[in-house]
């Protein structure tokens, strides 16, 4: 099953890489997002993702983005999940027989393995 991974509603903010935000820069001035963050699933060959994202600054703390971008990013991966699951992997198996010619062909000198085989013994 594949990762799934969706543009979020989590606004980047414009330097992530600052430990503050003063007064008047970036998030706290006239900032209009330009940027959001792609949030995914984890692989299903380890089902871990370590992954940070900043948030940009907020006199009131308030993130309703990140709720309703991870809420999304579950539905995201329910619907592939669901379409993973009605595709089982293929199970074919079978017999492929010579034709007449070919055993006609190749019968004299398996039997002259056979009866040196015994011969040999």
């Amino acid at each position: 099953m594949p990762m799934v991974r969706i543009e979020s509603a989590i606004p980047r903010p414009p330097d992530p890489g600052r430990a503050s935000c003063r007064p008047g820069s970036n998030e706290r001035g006239d900032w209009i997002p330009t940027e959001f963050y792609l949030i995914m699933t984890p692989t299903h060959k380890t089902g871990v993702l370590k992954e940070r994202l900043k948030l940009p600054w907020r006199a009131s703390n308030a993130y309703p983005e990140v709720e309703v971008s991870f809420t999304a990013l579950r539905e995201a991966f329910e619907r592939v999940l669901e379409e993973s699951a009605d595709s089982a992997p293929m199970n074919v198996s079978g017999r492929l027989d010579t034709t007449k010619k070919t055993r006609r062909a190749v019968a004299p000198a398996f039997a002259a393995d056979r009866i040196l085989r015994v011969v040999n013994k």
